[in-house]
C-alpha cells in the first residue's frame, strides 16, 4: 500500500489518478489528517500558496528516498493555463515516482481522457507551435513524440471546429448486440433476450426524437451517429424507421455526415445495407477488433475473420461511400505477430478510417471477474501499438482524433486514423467538446454546450431498458431543466 499525505491543497482526484498510473493495483489510502508518522511507502504532496511551490516527498519505512520541487517561475506557460498549481503538483509528483520506479510514462502526468483539449486552449491563448511542444514536453511530462501528436491532431482538426451555437448533433443509442463480448462494459442487452422489446424501445426513441425538434427549436442539425451496442442486430425495418423518423424531424445534416455502427460482421446484410444506403446513411463502422479467428472466438465474437472480409466487400458493392474499422490492441492472447497478420489482411480492405483502441480493463466487464486470464505486459502492447502506427503512416493514415480511458493498459492510447478527407466530425467534436451533442436511448449521454461560459452541462438516459421506457418523461424533463436555467 502507498499512504498519500496532502497538505495545502485538496486535489485528492488528480493525486490519485497519477499515482495510480505508476502503481496499479496496488492499494492507495488518501490521509485526511495532518498528523502523524506511517510506515512503508508514504508520499506527501505539499503546496505553498505563498511562495507558488509544490513539492512531493517519497519515503519508506520513514527514511526520504525522492523529493521533488515545482515553481511557478519554472515554466512560462504556467500562468496562461487553467489551475496551474495542479499542473505543479502533479509535476513534482511524478519526478519523485519516477526517479524512484524508473518509469517514464509517455503521457506524462495527464490522466484526462482527452489530451488535444490541452493544445487546443493552447492554441487559442496565443501560445505558438514551438512553445507549445516545450510546454508539454517540459511541464506535462509528455513524450516529444505524443506531443507533437497532440498539435498535430489540433491542426487538423480546427476546420471541423467551427461550428455556431445553432447547431447540434445527435447520438442515438441502441443497445441490442447479439452477445457480450469479454471487454464490453456498455450497458448493452442481449438482443434474443430482448426481442420482444424491440419494438417498444424503437416506439420511444422515435418519441424522443420528435421531442428533441422541441427542445432544439432553431437549431439545425449537423452530423447523426447511431451506435450502441450493435445498432445493426436489429431488424432492418425498426433501424430504418429511426433513420427516417430523423430525417423527416431534422432534414439531411447540415455537414452530409450519417453514421451507423454495424459492428459485428455477422450483422451485416444485403437488405441492411440496401437500406442504408437508400436512405443516405453514408458512413459505417465494421468493427472485427481482430482478425484472427482464435482471438474472435476468445473475446465472445460470433463471426469469423472470412465474414468480416465479406461483410466489407458486400458493403462495397452497394455502394457505401465511406467504412470505419476498429481494431483493439492488447487483447488476451495476441502477441505482435497477430496484430502484423491482422493489418496484412486490413491492408485488403483499405477502409477510410481506422480506429485503434488500446484494451481498457473495465469494472463492468467479464474481463475485469475472469482473474485466469494473463494480458501482454506494458512493453509487448507498446511495440504492437508502434506497429500499427508504422501501418497506418505507410498506408497514407493520418492521426485526426484521439482520447484516452480509465485502466488503458499501460496508460496508453486510442487513435482514430482517416485517409485524407474522410475525417468522421461526429468524433472530432464529441472528443474536443466543441458543440451540443444530444443523445437518445437507453443510456444516452447529452452534452449541453455553453460556448459564451465554456461550460458542458451532462445529462444521461437511464442505463437500464426497462427505466428507460417506463420512465421515460422523466428523461425530457431532465434535458428540459438545464435549457431552462
Amino acid at each position: 500500500m502507498i499512504n498519500i499525505r496532502l497538505v495545502g491543497h485538496h486535489y485528492e482526484h488528480d493525486v490519485f489518478e497519477l499515482v495510480r498510473v505508476f502503481f496499479p493495483g496496488m492499494p492507495i489510502n488518501i490521509i485526511r489528517e495532518q498528523r502523524g508518522s506511517f510506515h512503508g511507502l508514504f508520499l506527501e504532496s505539499i503546496y505553498d500558496e505563498k511562495s507558488q511551490m509544490a513539492t512531493a516527498l517519497l519515503t519508506e519505512s520513514k527514511e526520504e528516498i525522492a523529493r521533488s520541487e515545482i515553481s511557478m517561475e519554472q515554466f512560462t506557460c504556467l500562468k496562461l493555463l487553467k489551475n496551474p498549481e495542479v499542473k505543479m503538483i502533479k509535476s513534482a509528483i511524478y519526478d519523485a515516482l519516477s526517479a524512484y520506479t524508473g518509469k517514464v510514462l509517455p503521457w506524462g502526468i495527464m490522466t484526462g481522457i482527452r489530451p488535444v483539449k490541452v493544445a487546443h486552449s493552447m492554441i487559442e491563448k496565443g501560445i505558438n507551435h514551438e512553445d507549445g511542444i516545450k510546454c508539454l514536453t517540459e511541464l506535462f511530462r509528455i513524450s516529444e513524440k505524443n506531443a507533437g501528436m497532440m498539435y498535430d491532431i489540433a491542426d487538423r482538426q480546427s476546420k471541423y471546429l467551427v461550428f455556431d451555437e445553432k447547431s447540434f448533433s445527435l447520438y442515438v443509442n441502441i443497445p441490442f448486440c447479439p452477445s457480450r463480448c469479454i471487454y464490453c462494459s456498455f450497458p448493452t442487452v442481449i438482443y434474443e433476450r430482448y426481442k420482444d422489446t424491440v419494438s417498444e424501445y424503437v416506439d420511444k426513441l422515435i418519441e424522443e426524437i420528435q421531442l428533441t425538434k422541441d427542445l432544439m427549436e432553431g437549431k439545425s442539425l449537423s452530423t447523426v451517429y447511431i451506435g450502441g451496442g450493435t445498432p445493426s442486430s436489429i431488424p432492418v425495418r425498426e433501424l430504418q424507421r429511426i433513420i427516417q423518423k430523423i430525417k423527416e424531424v431534422f432534414g439531411e445534416p447540415k455537414t452530409g455526415e450519417f453514421t451507423v455502427e454495424c459492428g459485428r460482421a455477422d450483422t451485416i446484410t444485403t437488405p441492411l445495407i440496401r437500406m442504408l444506403v437508400e436512405n443516405g446513411v453514408n458512413r459505417i463502422s465494421i468493427n472485427p477488433q481482430s482478425l484472427v479467428d482464435d482471438t474472435l472466438e476468445r473475446i465472445g465474437r460470433k463471426h469469423t475473420e472470412k465474414e468480416v472480409f465479406e461483410a466489407y466487400n458486400l458493403s462495397r458493392r452497394l455502394g457505401m461511400q465511406i467504412i470505419n474499422m476498429d481494431l483493439i490492441i492488447g487483447l488476451p492472447g495476441e502477441n505482435q505477430e497477430d496484430v502484423k497478420n491482422t493489418l496484412k489482411k486490413l491492408e485488403k480492405m483499405d477502409p477510410e478510417n481506422l480506429t485503434i483502441h488500446t484494451l481498457a480493463i473495465k469494472k463492468g466487464s467479464d474481463l475485469n471477474r475472469k482473474s485466469d486470464i494473463i494480458l501482454e505486459d506494458s512493453d509487448m502492447v507498446r511495440n504492437m501499438l508502434d506497429i500499427t502506427q508504422e501501418y497506418a503512416e505507410d498506408a497514407d493514415y493520418y492521426p485526426y482524433y484521439l482520447y484516452r480511458q480509465k485502466n488503458i493498459l499501460g496508460n496508453f492510447e486510442n487513435i482514430g486514423y482517416s485517409k485524407y478527407g474522410f475525417e468522421c466530425i461526429y468524433n472530432i467534436i464529441s472528443m474536443e467538446e466543441a458543440q451540443t451533442i444530444v443523445g437518445i436511448g437507453m443510456g444516452a449521454v447529452s452534452k449541453f454546450y455553453f460556448p459564451d461560459e465554456d461550460r458542458i452541462e451532462r445529462i444521461a438516459n437511464f442505463k437500464s431498458i426497462e427505466e428507460y421506457i417506463n420512465r421515460f418523461y422523466e428523461q425530457i424533463r431532465r434535458k428540459e431543466s438545464v435549457l431552462e436555467e
